[in-house]
This record gives C-alpha cells, structure tokens and sequence, in this order.
C-alpha cells in the first residue's frame, strides 16, 4: 500500500446572489504570481474555478484546491474557505461586494474513510502496484476502487470498472 500515493483535491461549492462572470466561462484561472507570493498562508490559495452555469443554470462556482494548499484548508469552516474564494474572486473581477448565499466544501483528507481524494503513482513507483492492490485474500476478500486499476486509476470510471471486475470474480467463484 505504501507503494501508491494518495493526493487531495478539494473543491469549494459557492453559490451567489447572481452570476458577475460570463456564461460563456466554463472554466478560468487565477494567475497573478505577485499576489499569490504575497498571500501569508496556503489555506487562502485558490486557482481553478468552474462556472456551473451552463449544467444548473444557477450563480454557482466550484473552487478547486490541491495538494498541499487543499490539506491545509481542512482546518477552516466552509465560511472561512468561502471567504477566502470570494477574496480571490474579488481581485480577479475587480469587484468589492460578492454576496455568497451558500457555501460547502470537501474535506477528503480529514474524511477517516478516505484519507485523501485519488491515488497515484509517485516517482520511481510502478503502475503495476495498482494490480497488485486488487489480489483477494483467501479468495473471501476481494478489493474494488479507483486504486485497484491500471485501466483509469484515481477515476470514477477506474473504481466502477475494478467493482465489475470484482463482481465478475466472484461470480465465477460461485459458477454464476
């Protein structure tokens, strides 16, 4: 297990009292270097955003975080991270007053059951030791998910292909 990393992705769900930017942006990023050297902790750095408009027709944003920056922001509330978004949302669209209605964020490193978001293979690590998580014990216990596959690790479709793999496994154990 020690052989496959895991990395955190977190996202922030903001929801506003009205769209300020355009319905065209599905995506945009933040890239100032100046500010972002300025910024005193990583728990405040957002860098990715995704519009929602176009798949719910609401003022809703996803922020994304990673790694490091993602793992520290754990430690704040939703409203402290929804905060921090709009303060980047502020200086990217020049705009003093952005009213949040609603703010949730993922914690996937602080959630005990999942210890992080997806896996992957780290330097000098092997692919291979993603096959190797998915060996049963004893032919009782079998292993899907995202970290079980070469064939889409750190997926939604990698996980739903290793449970059917595993489903067909016991399947034939049992001659059905």
């Amino acid at each position: 297990m020690n052989a496959i990393g895991t990395c955190t992705l977190n996202k922030v769900f903001l929801e506003f009292s009205e769209r300020f930017w355009s319905e065209k942006d599905s995506y945009f990023a933040f890239i100032d270097g100046e500010l972002i050297k300025g910024m005193a902790s990583t728990s405040r750095r957002f860098y990715l955003f995704e519009s929602l408009w176009e798949s719910t027709r609401t003022s809703s944003l996803l922020a994304y975080s990673f790694g490091a920056d993602a793992e520290s922001q754990e430690l704040l509330s939703d409203q402290e991270l929804g905060d921090a978004v709009v303060n980047v949302l502020s200086s990217m669209f020049a705009r003093e007053r952005i009213k949040v209605v609603r703010v949730k964020a993922s914690k996937w490193n602080s959630d005990t059951l999942a210890k992080g978001s997806f896996p992957f293979v780290p330097v000098n690590g092997s692919p291979e030791k993603f096959n190797i998580m998915s060996d049963p014990v004893a032919k009782r216990i079998f292993f899907a998910g995202d970290g079980t596959t070469t064939l889409f690790p750190g997926t939604v479709r990698g996980a739903f292909a290793s449970g059917r793999r595993e489903a067909a496994r016991i399947a034939a154990l049992y001659n059905r």
